[in-house]
């Protein structure tokens, strides 16, 4: 039988201590706490798991729990690194979730008050909802890998939201436009520096393809010789399941400019290596904005920055201004929403809107022909004035009587029926077209 107490110090000791026996009969004595009803409910746990670990029946869980941490994110490493994440991946995974589980020792010190509390010092710090989101989800992917792997008992993190990082936006990027693009490149390709490992041509054809396919800056890196198709029908690219975000194999078409610039570009570079090699790509930022001052492009426009994801927004904002449907925009873009493609990567600016407008049809299609036949009441007032006359019961005109009363509403309703459809009928008896249906 499991029991509490105090050492010689008496009541007045600070702490409350277990002796029990555990499951191999062994006299085993442990500290408690300062509570001694929380003492004992822990001395009752011990004294229980001690019975059913001495019966065969111990939980996986519970063994799990007396392991270090450490130990735990040392196989969450081989596991993310077994299922073919990127090295790059796995280390941002673990630095993450390292942060977040800062001074816990073991599986049940992963607590939501715990992990809120760093996220908390971590947002007073300056951190933004996209950051915190991130180190959220690296957290969360521990704790459910720990549940499937029967470490732990249940996901103590599944009740924890993400912020809304769409009312903290720290990091808005913006669309080039056709003309920076085609000076972007062209400067570049002359440039005779050498900025990361990539000297100007090759950080020009890096810039168009990203512009023309909206890789990210991992999938270009990976790319090499044999990922092209350009004589295929289409020309293609394909990303390997491993490189792409959402872990499949990405095949997209390529424009017939791109196919022009690599068919130039890809014998110059080495068949099974990286046509992109180098360290560019967590500098690839600071090295594309360097290139577009070169340029004489501001970086910056209303708050929105360009970087090298920014040529992905730029690509799928394209496919919005050139009319591609949404669904397809969303395909190309591989997006698992179609929200994500339309709010977040596309930026559509004042003419874009204004040119859509414009593309609405006459909304009174019937007014030139009745001013060039001179046909009266045919003119754009006397066509809008059945729609917004009112009865004269309601016109507040001096001399003329307010009738009440269902009659009134009957002589009413009739001479507005009446007066609404006169020129209707003089429209179709000239030969005119009628209003539009969706009006």
């Amino acid at each position: 039988m499991a029991s509490v107490y105090k050492r010689k110090a008496g009541l007045a000791a600070p702490k409350w201590y277990i002796k029990y026996r555990d499951a191999q009969g062994r006299i085993r004595r442990v500290a408690g706490g300062k509570d001694r009803a929380a003492t004992l409910a822990k001395a009752h746990e011990l004294e229980r798991r001690a019975e059913r670990e001495a019966a065969g029946l111990s939980c996986p869980a519970d063994d799990a729990a007396r392991v270090p941490l450490d130990k735990h994110l040392a196989a969450f490493e081989a596991a993310l690194q077994a299922r073919g994440r990127t090295r790059e991946h796995v280390a941002r995974t673990l630095a993450r979730v390292r942060r977040v589980l800062a001074g816990c020792k073991r599986v049940g010190d992963l607590t939501p008050a715990r992990v809120q509390g760093v996220l908390a010092e971590m947002q007073a710090d300056g951190a933004g909802a996209t950051t915190l989101n991130n180190y959220l989800v690296a957290a969360k992917a521990f704790a459910i890998w720990l549940v499937r792997n029967r470490r732990a008992p249940d996901n103590p993190l599944a009740g924890l939201s993400r912020y809304n990082a769409a009312a903290d936006r720290r990091h808005v990027r913006r669309a080039l436009e056709l003309a920076e693009l085609s000076r972007l490149v062209e400067t570049t390709a002359k440039s005779g520096g050498i900025v990361h490992g990539l000297d100007g041509p090759s950080r020009a054809a890096l810039y168009t393809t990203a512009a023309y396919t909206g890789l990210r800056a991992g999938e270009l890196r990976s790319l090499t010789p044999a990922a092209f198709a350009l004589d295929a029908d289409p020309p293609t690219v394909t990303v390997k399941a491993m490189y792409s975000k959402h872990r499949r194999e990405d095949r997209l078409p390529l424009h017939s400019e791109l196919v022009a610039t690599l068919r130039a570009f890809l014998p110059t570079r080495a068949p099974f290596q990286p046509v992109w090699p180098g360290a560019w790509r967590p500098l690839a930022a600071p090295m594309l904005q360097a290139d577009l001052e070169a340029a004489g492009i501001p970086v910056e426009v209303d708050g929105r920055v360009a970087d090298v994801h920014a040529l992905r927004v730029t690509f799928i904002t394209g496919l919005s201004r050139a009319g591609v449907h949404p669904r397809t925009a969303m395909e190309l873009a591989r997006h698992g929403s179609i929200g994500l493609t339309m709010s977040t990567y596309t930026r559509l600016e004042l003419h874009d809107t204004a040119a859509a407008v414009a593309k609405l049809p006459n909304l009174f299609p019937f007014s030139e022909s009745a001013t060039a036949t001179g046909t009266a009441g045919n003119s754009r007032e006397s066509a809008c004035a059945p729609i917004c006359a009112l009865p004269p019961a309601f016109s507040g005109k001096s001399g003329e009587s307010r009738e009440t009363g269902k009659g009134a509403k009957e002589k009413h309703g009739v001479a507005r029926e009446a007066s609404a459809g006169a020129p209707l009928q003089a429209a179709a008896s000239a030969g005119e077209r009628s209003y539009p249906g969706w009006i």
